[in-house]
C-alpha cells in the first residue's frame, strides 16, 4: 500500500499553508534539483510556484501515490517545461573542464534524471524507477551511461571493465549485491586491473558529483517571493467564495490553540503520560519518548493461535525505525518474542524502508531491553532500517513467534546458542502501522586532537531520538597503513553517559576520500539531554598494515616447514595433497606477537589458478588490555572490551573451482596484518 503523505495533516489541508511549509522544509533539496534544469533564479521561483499550486489542486491523486514522489514528479515536470526556453547548449559544446554541475545541466534528460534523483536527492533506485516509470535495470543502465558522459573527455576516455561485471558496479558501491555476488566480484577485482580502474572511476565520479553541487546558496528572499505569489492566488480564490459563518471556527481555534500550547511546550504529553496508568508499559525508553512528545501510543492488537501481539508504538528517524511491541500468551505462562529473521515480513519494504541506509543492528531485536520476568507477557522491540519518506504506513505481517527459553542469561544467549532448538508457534498477525520520521538535532563541532600520532577532527554531533552520531575525520596514514576502526566506547555529558552502539558503529563507512577520511560512530541516544560539554572516550584503534612477504612451500618436503614473519614463527604443520588439499598452519604466541590476524593467500606454481580457501577450524586465545591470556572458550566479554584475539592454529582446505586436478600449494603470500592498539584516551568537546 502506497504512502499517502509525509506530513500527517497534508491530506486534509484546505489551504496552501501546510504545502508551503513542506516546500520550505525541503527547499535546499528541491533547489538543488531545480538547478540541474534551470539557472535563472526567477525561473526557479516560477517552478516552485507552479509546483505548489499543482500539488494543492491535484492532491486528490495522493491516494494512489507516495507523497514525496508525487511532488517530485510534478516539480520535475514544471522544471522541464520552463527549461525548454532556457537551455541552448549541448554537453558536447561546453568546456571540457567545466564543473560536473555545469555538465549535468546540459546532459540529456534521460541520463540526467536518474543521476539527480539517485545521487543528489538520495532516492533509492527502485523508487527512481517508479518515479520515472521505467524498469530498474533501465535506471541502472542510464546511471552508468550518464556517469561516463559526465566524466569522459577527449584526452581521457573513461576506462572499460569486463562486460560480465559492469552490471555489478553500482550495486557494489551501493551495498546492494548479494553476499555471493559480492564475493564473486571482489575475487575478480583482485586480479582484474581494468575492473579496478573502472570501479574507482565510477566511485570518484559519484563522490565528485555530490561534492560539486553541495556548495550553493539560496537567495534569502527566494521562498518569501514564492509564498507571496501563492498567497495572491489563495486570496483571489477566497474572494470568489461565499462568506461562511465564523463562530464555530473561532471556538474551534481557541480549543486548538490551548491544545497546541501544551504540545509546543511538551507539557501536555509529559503530564498526560505521567498521569496515565502505564504499569503495562515496561520499556522506560518508550515512556521517555512519549513523555517528551516523540511518537504516540498505537496499541494495535491482533490475536492468533492463543497469542496476542500488540504494536505499542513506533519511533522513526533518519537512522532507525523502532517498533515497540508486546506478546501475551493467553492460555499459558510462557513468553514469546518476534524473530526479525524469520516469520516477519514488511510487505511494502521496498517502498517504505531506505535500503541505502546502514543497518545499525546485527540481531533482529535489542536484547539489552529484555529482563527475564515471570508471567505470560513479553515486551520487546524490533529495529528496522530508517523509512524513506517523511511519513507513511508499515505493512507488517508476522507468521511465527519464538518461545523464550528460561534459564538463559539474556535473550541474545537464547537466540544465538539455542536458535535451532527454539519452539516456534505459527499464526497470522497483520498490522498497518502509521509512522512519521522525527527530525534530528545537529550541533557543529570544531575540535582537533591526536591519537597515537594520528590527527583527528571532530566535526559534528547529530542527536536523533534513536541514536547519537559522532561525525569525525582522520588524516590518511599513507605508507601502507590503514585504520579499520576507531573504538570509541562512550560519551559522557553533564547529565548522562551513553555507550557506543557496537552494531551501529558504521564500521568502514568511509564518507570522503583524499587526505582526510570521514567516519561516523553511533552511540545511545542523547536526544533529550541538551548537552553542552562532552567527553569522548577512545578505547583503541584497529590498524591494517600492508607488509608483503612470500614464502616457498615444498609439498614433497618434510613437515613442519617454518617461516619467520615480524619476528614470529609461522609453520606449515601438515599437508595432504588431493583434489581438496588440507593444510594446517601454526602461529607461535610469544610475549609480544607483531600481529593479531594475517591477510594471506596460498598459490600453486601457476599463479593464474583460481584457488579457493575454506577455513575449516581454528584455535586461538584472547588477551585483554592488561596482558592476561584466556582460552577461547573461557572468555566472556562485551564488544566494548575489545580484547586481542591471536590465532594459534588454522585448518584450511584448498580446491580449484574449475578443475578436478590435485591442488599442489607451493607459495604462501602474506599481504599484511591487523593489529589492535590500546589507547584509553579522552577528548573534551564543547557544543557551540
Amino acid at each position: 500500500m502506497d504512502v499517502v503523505a509525509t506530513n500527517p495533516t497534508l491530506g486534509n489541508a484546505e489551504d496552501m499553508e501546510t504545502i508551503l511549509d513542506w516546500f520550505d522544509q525541503k527547499k535546499e533539496r528541491l533547489y538543488k534539483l531545480g538547478q540541474t534544469y534551470l539557472r535563472d533564479s526567477q525561473n526557479l521561483e516560477e517552478a516552485f510556484f507552479r509546483a505548489v499550486i499543482r500539488v494543492h489542486d491535484e492532491k486528490q491523486e495522493l491516494k494512489n501515490h507516495r507523497f514525496e514522489l508525487f511532488v517530485l514528479s510534478i516539480f520535475i515536470s514544471e522544471c522541464r517545461e520552463i527549461s525548454r526556453d532556457e537551455q541552448v547548449n549541448s554537453l558536447n559544446e561546453i568546456n571540457k573542464e567545466a564543473s560536473l554541475l555545469d555538465k549535468l545541466y546540459y546532459l540529456e534528460e534521460i541520463y540526467k534524471e536518474p543521476l539527480v534523483l539517485t545521487y543528489l536527492m538520495e532516492i533509492p533506485q527502485n523508487e527512481v524507477a517508479k518515479l520515472l516509470q521505467i524498469p530498474i535495470q533501465v535506471v541502472k543502465s542510464r546511471l552508468l551511461t550518464g556517469i561516463r558522459q559526465l566524466k569522459t573527455t577527449e584526452e581521457n576516455k573513461d576506462p572499460k571493465g569486463c562486460q560480465k561485471y559492469q552490471d555489478y558496479y553500482l550495486d557494489y558501491l551501493g551495498l546492494l549485491l548479494t553476499r555471493r555476488e559480492n564475493i564473486e566480484l571482489e575475487i575478480h577485482l583482485h586480479t582484474c586491473k581494468s575492473c579496478q580502474n573502472e570501479l574507482a572511476f565510477i566511485q570518484d565520479t559519484i563522490i565528485s558529483l555530490s561534492s560539486d553541487v553541495v556548495f550553493f546558496e539560496i537567495p534569502s528572499t527566494f521562498m518569501s517571493h514564492v509564498k507571496t505569489k501563492v498567497n495572491e492566488i489563495v486570496t483571489m480564490r477566497k474572494l470568489a467564495r461565499k462568506k461562511r459563518t465564523r463562530i464555530g471556527t473561532i471556538i474551534a481555534s481557541i480549543l486548538v490553540l490551548s491544545i497546541l500550547i501544551g504540545f509546543v511546550t511538551n507539557g501536555f504529553s509529559y503530564m498526560y503520560y505521567s498521569w496515565m496508568d502505564w504499569r503495562q508499559l515496561e520499556d522506560e525508553q518508550l515512556l521517555s519518548y512519549l513523555k517528551n512528545g516523540v511518537g504516540e501510543p498505537l496499541y494495535l492488537e491482533q490475536e492468533s493461535n492463543g497469542l496476542k501481539v500488540t504494536i505499542k508504538s513506533v519511533i522513526a528517524d533518519d537512522y532507525r525505525t523502532l517498533i515497540y511491541y508486546s506478546v501475551e500468551d493467553l492460555n499459558n505462562e510462557n513468553q514469546y518474542f518476534i524473530n526479525g529473521y524469520d516469520g516477519f515480513r514488511i510487505e511494502n519494504e521496498n517502498e517504505i524502508l531506505n535500503h541505502q541506509a546502514y543497518h545499525m543492528d546485527s540481531l533482529p531485536f535489542e536484547y539489552t531491553e529484555h529482563k527475564e520476568k515471570a508471567g505470560n507477557v513479553f515486551n520487546g522491540k524490533i529495529s528496522l532500517l530508517p523509512i524513506s519518506p517523511e511519513s507513511g504506513t508499515i505493512e507488517l505481517n508476522i507468521s511465527s513467534l519464538l518461545k523464550v527459553v528460561t534459564g538463559q542469561s539474556s535473550l541474545e544467549e537464547t537466540f544465538i546458542q539455542t536458535y535451532n532448538k527454539l519452539e516456534t508457534v505459527s499464526g497470522e498477525w497483520s498490522f498497518e502501522i502509521p509512522v512519521t520520521k522525527i527530525p534530528s538535532i545537529e550541533h557543529e563541532l570544531d575540535k582537533e586532537s591526536e591519537f597515537a600520532g594520528i590527527p583527528v577532527k571532530f566535526k559534528k554531533l547529530t542527536l536523533a531520538p534513536t541514536t547519537t552520531i559522532l561525525h569525525f575525520s582522520y588524516k590518511d596514514l599513507q605508507n601502507g597503513k590503514y585504520i579499520n576502526d576507531f573504538n570509541f566506547n562512550k560519551i559522557e555529558t553533564e547529565k548522562n553517559s551513553v555507550e557506543s552502539n557496537w552494531y551501529g558503529a558504521f564500521h568502514g563507512n568511509v564518507i570522503g576520500s583524499g587526505e582526510w577520511i570521514s567516519l561516523q560512530k553511533s552511540f545511545d541516544s542523547l536526544y533529550f539531554d541538551d548537552p553542552q560539554d562532552l567527553t569522548i572516550h577512545l578505547n583503541s584503534i584497529d590498524l591494517h598494515v600492508q607488509d608483503d612477504k612470500t614464502f616457498d612451500i615444498d609439498p614433497e618436503g618434510a613437515f613442519p616447514q617454518t617461516f619467520e614473519y615480524l619476528g614470529n614463527e609461522i609453520s606449515v604443520d601438515n599437508l595432504e595433497v588431493g583434489k581438496t588439499t588440507s593444510i594446517d598452519f601454526l602461529n607461535t604466541l610469544p610475549e609480544n606477537r607483531g600481529f593479531d590476524m594475517l591477510h594471506f593467500q596460498i598459490f600453486t606454481d601457476d599463479p593464474g589458478d583460481p584457488i579457493s580457501m575454506n577455513f575449516m577450524d581454528s584455535e586461538g586465545v584472547y588477551i585483554d588490555k592488561n596482558g592476561k591470556v584466556y582460552k577461547q572458550e573461557e572468555y566472556n566479554f562485551s564488544p566494548w572490551d575489545r580484547p586481542r584475539f591471536y590465532t594459534t592454529k588454522m585448518e584450511i582446505q584448498l580446491f580449484n573451482d574449475y578443475s578436478d586436478e590435485d591442488v599442489v600449494p607451493t607459495k604462501l603470500q602474506i599481504y599484511g596484518y591487523n593489529t589492535l592498539k590500546y589507547l584509553d584516551k579522552k577528548v573534551k568537546l564543547t557544543i557551540n
